[in-house]
């Protein structure tokens, strides 16, 4: 923290040196610089304006590490440059063979986080990452960035089809993050419905390779649970909702132990994306009573609730109804309604936690068994 206001004021001097010369410097120096600013989560917008203006007509002499560097880097940033975007991908659409797995992973994921989608680097860069050796991170990231931008997209079901029984041999090696997104992504592909009006499946409509894999992580998720972030958890029930196989229920009632551990040391924000998760069981016992839970909660607290978080909030409440959106009246209302009027068997409970607004008890789980 003592560095803080140094390393502040370095690279504010470097990017006012940069943008004032930046037509000095060559496409390698500006994608490290790029990559160096996002490492360091320093936002220079005008900076990464003037940078992408001078890689623009450059970008075609950049190798595949520059390239997908410098995706990254602008993901990473939240600065979007649709033409220079273009361009790189117009330039690595004709050399993805050339590129190695982490390159391929970052270009997509720095895509993905600014929204961009081009139908012909997607479509290759799916097709050549079939036949690379990819690692955890890689497929995750890969399968991510297709569920981001065209989730129903043929291109992204047809990836995560082939990609899906890699991840299945290879969950030993994976991570409680990249499993948790790899399960929504597929279910996003491939689920009934979306996160919002999941509809009612059936399971004889979803392929083999989607069954074995949500069959599998069901016991991996569900003894690694104190490993996961809130968000992980939101996104696992979330996917578990939309590809409701066996013992999908169970998986539900200890994340909802785990979150009641949790409960009076979270951020608000967190408890809106878990309870999006957990209203998606809407006939699981367990599910309702947390959701209870959340919804006093947050009603508390929602003058804390960001933005984004807001917005997703007031879908969430307003779902199958006419689409408008809710104020923050009409959300609060919602929601102590939602805490309130909720018909559940109350015969067990969790010790409620401090600070309710209506005396909303949880539903006690089962144990969550231990990580051999």
């Amino acid at each position: 923290e003592d560095s803080a206001p140094v390393e502040k004021a370095v690279f504010y001097a470097a990017a006012t040196h940069i943008h004032n010369n930046v037509n000095d410097f060559g496409f390698r120096c500006l994608a490290t610089t790029a990559w160096a600013f996002a490492t360091a989560k320093q936002r220079h917008a005008r900076l990464f304006r003037s940078m992408a203006a001078a890689m623009l007509p450059a970008a075609a002499g950049a190798n595949c590490q520059e390239m997908a560097n410098t995706a990254w880097a602008f993901g990473t940033a939240d600065f979007h440059d649709d033409a220079l975007f273009q361009e790189l991908a117009e330039q690595a659409i004709h050399r993805l063979e050339e590129f190695k797995p982490q390159e391929i992973s970052n270009m997509l994921w720095g895509f993905a986080t600014n929204s961009f989608f081009h139908e012909g680097f997607y479509a290759r860069a799916g097709m050549v990452a079939q036949n690379m050796e990819l690692q955890s991170q890689h497929l995750a990231n890969i399968l991510w960035a297709f569920a981001r931008v065209r989730p129903k997209h043929p291109l992204t079901q047809q990836t995560v089809l082939a990609l899906l029984p890699v991840c299945t041999r290879q969950l030993a090696t994976f991570k409680p993050q990249e499993v948790s997104s790899t399960l929504l992504a597929t279910a996003k592909a491939v689920g009934s419905g979306d996160e919002m009006t999941p509809l009612a499946p059936t399971l004889e409509n979803f392929r083999q390779e989607v069954l074995d894999f949500f069959h599998a992580c069901l016991p991996w998720v569900v003894a690694r649970l104190r490993d996961f972030s809130e968000q992980s958890l939101a996104n696992s029930v979330s996917a578990y909702a939309m590809v409701p196989v066996r013992g999908s229920e169970t998986l539900v009632e200890c994340a909802g132990q785990e979150v009641s551990k949790r409960l009076k040391d979270l951020d608000v924000n967190a408890l809106v994306h878990l309870l999006k998760g957990f209203s998606l069981f809407p006939t699981s016992n367990s599910s309702v009573k947390i959701v209870k839970v959340l919804a006093d909660i947050i009603a508390t607290q929602l003058d804390k609730v960001r933005a984004q978080e807001m917005q997703s909030l007031g879908r969430l409440l307003n779902r199958g109804a006419a689409q408008r959106e809710l104020d923050f009246e009409e959300i609060q209302k919602r929601l102590v309604s939602l805490a309130q009027n909720v018909q559940i068997d109350d015969t067990q409970v969790f010790p409620q936690p401090p600070g309710l607004a209506s005396g909303v008890k949880v539903q006690q789980a089962p144990q969550v068994p231990q990580v051999p």
